[in-house]
């Protein structure tokens, strides 16, 4: 059976390299996919207040991650230190779920509470409920672009201390030609996982008429907001999810 999406061109804004799966979906499935990342992370460089706050590891009840990137560069940060390591085995892990609990799996962690939340704030919901009563002090690592919805959410119910562990900001190298292949319409359609990354794209190309798939319903209404209508969204905010979407999407015009 052929792919619906044989042959088309799709263009990822993510960070470079964090595209794997979905460039393995597309390749088996006969489509073009390249990377045109939109936003580097990297770590945060205020080592003095962060070592003052993970030094004191094993004060925290719970670890709160909304991202697998939060995870990846909190654990480079104490994975030298044994002691930290053995405090990280005594805190209760939350996670928003999807890839991050994946991830921190990977690392051979257990998780206390798996949100298996969409947003940020359906997260920050659910964790609401599962501390209610337990006295909870929280440390949340997270990117400079996070918003306070976390701390917010728990402000009566438990002590939240922010950790900005990475830094989320603009891509320093643009490949100028794919720029031009995007604003020459060559091009099938471009896949945004974050309201930042589509920010950077919209002021590149100042171009209304992007064709976009949005991973979910924070980065679609971010697009909105700038006159751009994604056209598809994915139900679930993974690789998966956004491969099925768009295939969906491409289903459903051969069926009109």
């Amino acid at each position: 059976m052929v792919s619906v999406i044989k042959n088309k061109i799709f263009i990822s804004t993510r960070p470079k390299g964090k595209s794997a799966e979905l460039h393995e979906l597309f390749m088996q499935n006969g489509a073009k996919h390249v990377e045109f990342p939109m936003i580097s992370l990297s770590e945060n460089n205020n080592n003095e207040e962060i070592t003052q706050i993970i030094e004191q590891l094993e004060t925290y009840t719970y670890l709160a991650f909304t991202s697998a990137n939060a995870f990846y560069f909190f654990y480079n940060k104490i994975s030298q230190q044994a002691h930290l390591i053995k405090a990280l085995t005594n805190i209760k892990i939350a996670s928003i779920g999807y890839k991050t609990s994946e991830s921190i799996n990977k690392y051979g962690f257990d998780i206390a509470f798996d949100a298996h939340a969409k947003t940020g704030d359906e997260f920050a919901e659910k964790l609401l409920h599962e501390l209610k009563g337990k006295k909870a002090n929280v440390l949340w690592p997270t990117s400079n672009l996070s918003s306070n919805h976390l701390i917010e959410k728990l402000i009566n119910t438990a002590h939240v201390t922010r950790l900005n562990i990475y830094k989320n900001s603009r891509a320093n190298e643009l490949d100028m030609d794919l720029l031009k292949q995007i604003k020459d319409d060559q091009y099938d359609m471009l896949i945004c996982a974050s309201p930042s990354a589509f920010y950077n794209l919209f002021k590149l190309t100042e171009d209304k008429r992007l064709k976009i798939a949005c991973i979910g319903e924070i980065t679609a209404k971010a697009a909105i907001s700038y006159g751009v209508t994604p056209l598809t969204i994915a139900k679930e905010p993974n690789a998966l999810g956004i491969f099925n979407a768009i295939s969906e999407y491409y289903q459903n015009l051969l069926s009109k």
